[in-house]
Formats: C-alpha cells, structure tokens, sequence
C-alpha cells in the first residue's frame, strides 16, 4: 500500500510538471545555459552597454568597469544598460543614464539589487535570472487564466514563446516582469474580483514599464462606469494601483526637476500615421511577412473585435485593453520599428490582450491564430540572438 501510494504520488508530481510553464522555463533555460557557455559564462553580454560608456565618468561608470563588461554594441548600446546601471548603483546611476526618466521604471533593478546583497558581480547573472523566472510566472497566470474559461492551457504558448520573450531575455529587458504583474492582476481580477491584491499587482507592473496603462486604464474606466461594482472597492483599487507611481512620479520630480512618464518611452511619441513605422524604410520580403502577422494582422483585428463588441454593447475592460494596445502598435513612431528587437518587445503588450480576451469570450480563431506567434519568422534575425 504505501509503495502504490508514493508511485501515485510521484506520478501526479510529474504529470504536474507537464504544464506551458515549466516547458518554457526548461526551453529559455537551455537557451540561455548554452549561450552563456558561448561567452566563457560572461553574463555581461546581455546588457548591451554602448561604447558611448566607455567616455563616462563617474562612480557608476567606474564600478561598471570593475566589474566587467562584454564587447560594446554600437554607440548608443540598448536599454538593458540602464536597468544595469540603476541595479549596481540605485543612487548615482543617473550619472550615467541617457535619461534621469529611466528611473521611472525601477523595479526591475531593485529587484536584481536586492537579490544580489550587495555582490555587485552577480547583477548580470541575475538579471537574466529575475527575467527567466517571470517569463515562467507570466506564463502560469495566463494557462491558469485560460483554464479558468475551460480553454486548454496550452494555447498560452502563444506568449511563452512569442519572440518577444527571446528579445527582452537575450537584452535584459523588463517586460517579462510587467506582463506577469499585468495578467496576475487579470486573474485576480477574474478570481477575485477588484481586489487591493490586484490593485498592487498593477503597481507594480507601472513601476516596471509604464505601458501597463494600456491594461490598467480600461478597469479604471470600467470601474468608474460600471453600476454593480462597489465605490468603495473601486476608490480603493484605483488609489492602490495609481497613488504609489504618482508619489513617486513627484519624488523624481523634485529630484531632478522632470515628470518622468512625460519624459521617456513610447506613449510620448507617438505618430498620426498609422503603420509609418513599418512602410518608411524598404524591408525583406520575410520581416514584412513577420511584421504582418506579428502586428498588423492583430492590431486591425484589435479594432474590428472592438467595434463589434460596441455595437453589441459588451464592451469589457479586456476588449478596451486589446483595443489600446492595437492603436498603440498602430501609431508607434518610427524608431519602434526598427528591427526585430525594437518591434518584438513592444508588440508583446498586444499578443497578451488578444489572449486573454479571446480566452473570456471563447473565441477559438483568435486563440488558433495566437499560435502562428510561436512559429520562427524571425529566422532570419537569429543569428542576432545568438
């Protein structure tokens, strides 16, 4: 009996295991073990940091050389440098920063600060860490998301492995982190409903990238509209996810003279042309095609589902969401489209909407399609991940 009973065990253990979370976190694993393994395990490769760097002073600018860092990546280096930067020195990096703004997405680096104690040289080794484990997270939310709507969870492999994930992983980027705090929030919400839980989930996601009020805006509008949910609970919720980011939006202010979600990013730039991004410059026959059914193909659709939704009068937090992320592909300024590192990440904000809306209406062509995502049309720009 007791031997029937840890076989039974064991095998539910395993079959447990089974599940879009654990196959990603193994995938992006492997990946990450075998490039490091390539670069004698220097961690730093992934930061990206420019050879505009090299010129700087500073006490942040000398740490960093101490410890290390790996080939410099054309002048301007790319964002994953900043996030470094605040994560080795939280209190002089806007020394070296291209914008005192970047602070405004300060999670990230604090969280790799306080896992280091202080270790300095182990920063690199977990920023690629924190962001492989949220990769996991996020993806978890969402299968659990799915199945809460009696949709298989599997159908979340269309954001596991969107090549987003890949982009922000290989340069140390934050979105992973924002979206598992968007869609833990989404399924609070869902659970729960408008709880002060959600409510921090959603801070923390602004404190991560300030994109989150493309998911944050539609349940603050919902809730002040909406007749059946509590005043009570939507005060709080909305001072709970809002009043720590704007305090702090005036602590940088009085720090450094500039309001920072007014300073920095892509919902500062956007153009009145849509797709101008992606028609201004001739591109390869195959980043078209990618671009097409990574971006344009969705974000039309963002607003042929919304539309329907309104004649319809069903108009959700969710179709709001997908609704926002797609005019903000739509509208995105020129150097968001610039290569596949610039698009992919950005476009990762539309790829969780279109998700989860289709999960809460069974919408099953919209799920079927989530999955053209996981396949490589970036192939071609792999050897730039590599």
């Amino acid at each position: 009996m007791p031997r029937t009973w840890v076989r039974r065990l064991t095998g539910h253990s395993i079959k447990s295991l089974y599940r879009p979370s654990i196959v990603a976190l193994l995938y992006y694993a492997i990946y990450l073990a075998w490039l490091l393994s390539s670069y004698e395990n220097d961690a730093t490769i992934f930061v990206y940091i420019g050879t505009i760097f090299a010129d700087r002073r500073g006490s942040v600018a000398e740490i960093v050389r101490e410890i290390g860092f790996g080939p410099p990546y054309w002048r301007a280096g790319f964002d994953g440098q900043f996030y470094y930067y605040i994560a080795v020195d939280p209190f002089n990096a806007w020394q070296v920063l291209d914008t005192v703004a970047r602070y405004q997405r300060i999670l990230y680096p604090l969280i790799v600060r306080s896992l280091s104690f202080g270790m300095l040289p182990l920063i690199p080794y977990l920023m690629i860490a924190v962001n492989l484990a949220f990769v996991a997270i996020g993806t978890e939310f969402l299968a659990r998301f799915l199945k809460l709507h009696q949709i298989n969870p599997w159908y979340s492999i269309g954001y596991a492995f969107y090549i987003g994930q890949l982009v922000c992983l290989r340069r140390d980027l934050p979105e992973p982190i924002m979206y598992a705090f968007v869609l833990a929030a989404i399924y609070i919400i869902e659970t729960r409903g408008v709880t002060t839980l959600a409510g921090v989930f959603f801070s923390l996601a602004l404190f991560t990238k300030e994109t989150a009020m493309l998911f944050i805006a539609p349940y603050l509008l919902w809730l002040v509209v909406s007749t059946k949910q509590s005043k009570i609970k939507a005060v709080t919720f909305a001072t709970v996810t809002i009043l720590p980011y704007s305090l702090f939006q005036l602590l940088l202010f009085y720090r450094f003279g500039l309001v920072p979600f007014f300073g920095v990013g892509n919902l500062q730039t956007l153009t009145w042309i849509p797709f101008y991004g992606v028609v201004q410059i001739p591109r390869p026959f195959l980043e078209l095609v990618s671009m097409t059914i990574m971006i344009a193909i969705p974000a039309v659709g963002a607003l042929a589902v919304f539309l329907r939704d309104a004649i319809h009068k069903t108009l959700h937090p969710l179709v709001m969401a997908l609704l926002l992320n797609g005019l903000f592909l739509i509208f995105l300024p020129p150097p968001s489209y610039l290569d596949v590192f610039t698009y992919a990440r950005v476009s990762l904000g539309l790829a969780v909407a279109w998700i989860v809306h289709a999960a809460s209406t069974h919408n099953q062509r919209m799920l079927a399609y989530s999955i053209l995502w996981t396949v490589p049309f970036q192939f071609q720009y792999l050897q730039w991940l590599m």
